[in-house]
């Protein structure tokens, strides 16, 4: 993002590069975000619960855990943060769970429905396990963001464009509370190689700049195969 168009506090005006600001990946996988952004400001730093294909400093966190919560509040709160990025995990919010593989074949069960964007009731075992666990993660987002809208500090929130997470009461409640600018993008137009549907909620309208569509002028790889 062009650090131009990012709302900061009055008093914290950094500069490109500018020591001790940094900006914070949560969910953040092997870190490809972070990467980028230590371009920009080199103190940033990414968070997730296990460190694989470590690209950049990632901090070991497990988010479903109140006192690692907090250390992450204290971060994204300390007047020095300037961004938060959510790669919230999808799996157990992602339509492609409503898909067959084949005809005899059927990938992991729903979780979620429209209806039943916060779980299908019933749910037993490893899959109650799954959900409840995932939204303990929404939940924490959900507080986390309105801490960083009262704070002043831009916030995104990235999963695909069907991800049932923006159906859930935990997001409805973001929304309702931020009213945040929603940007759809395409993965193949930013090196991905399949037409895959993103959406970045924020707000910061400079995640606007971001809504590139496929132009249609190159092959996508196939989604199974």
């Amino acid at each position: 993002m062009d650090n131009e168009q990012i709302p900061v506090r009055d008093d914290v005006k950094p500069q490109l590069g500018a020591s001790g600001f940094f900006c914070l990946e949560l969910f953040c996988g092997t870190g490809n975000l972070t990467y980028a952004m230590k371009h920009f400001f080199p103190d940033s730093f990414g968070v997730d619960h296990k460190v694989t294909k470590q690209r950049v400093k990632i901090v070991c966190l497990d988010l479903s855990k109140e006192d690692h919560q907090i250390l992450v509040e204290q971060w994204a709160l300390s007047g020095k943060c300037l961004w938060v990025h959510f790669g919230v995990p999808c799996g157990t919010a992602s339509r492609a769970r409503f898909r067959r593989i084949s005809r005899r074949i059927h990938g992991p069960p729903p979780l979620r429905s429209s209806r039943f964007p916060d779980g299908l009731p019933g749910l037993k075992g490893l899959h109650a396990i799954k959900l409840r666990a995932a939204n303990r993660l929404y939940s924490y987002m959900r507080k986390l963001i309105k801490q960083l809208q009262l704070a002043n500090v831009v916030w995104t929130v990235e999963n695909p464009l069907t991800s049932l997470l923006w159906e859930t009461s935990y997001w409805t409640d973001v929304h309702k509370a931020t009213d945040p600018y929603y940007c759809e993008l395409h993965n193949c137009m930013f090196g991905g190689k399949r037409q895959k549907r993103t959406c970045l909620a924020s707000n910061s309208s400079a995640v606007m700049s971001l809504n590139i569509l496929c132009d249609g002028q190159h092959e996508h790889a196939p989604w199974f195969y």
